[in-house]
């Protein structure tokens, strides 16, 4: 079960313009940056990765959700609260990785 709209919007973008294949290449972030930063301030904010929308922060189990805000606030390099495109392909890869963690546990929990 995916549970992350940014990572999918992130993917599906990437697989979209091409911009991700088998050999593992990473997509456009200013692309990325474009569609996610709704208020078009340059940055995206917890709430335009994740607030409000089906599928969302609020369907999510605590314990991922608490995850996720610790690996954004991590990635927050410059502690304004919100992702600039110089930190966004390390939130990128570090929620890819949680991503994939998250997808091995729930095949090992169908086992």
């Amino acid at each position: 079960m995916k549970l992350l709209r940014a990572l999918s919007l992130f993917l599906s973008l990437a697989a979209v313009h091409g911009q991700e294949d088998d050999a593992g290449e990473t997509p456009d972030f200013d692309e990325l940056m474009t569609e996610m930063d709704t208020n078009k301030d340059g940055k995206i904010s917890w709430e335009e990765m994740f607030g409000g929308e089906e599928g969302g922060e609020d369907d999510w189990p605590e314990d991922i959700k608490q995850s996720y805000k610790a690996t954004y606030k991590e990635c927050d390099v410059d502690g304004d609260g919100l992702i600039n495109r110089q930190e966004l392909p390390t939130l990128f890869e570090k929620f890819s990785a949680l991503e994939d963690a998250e997808d091995e546990k729930e095949e090992s929990d169908e086992i």
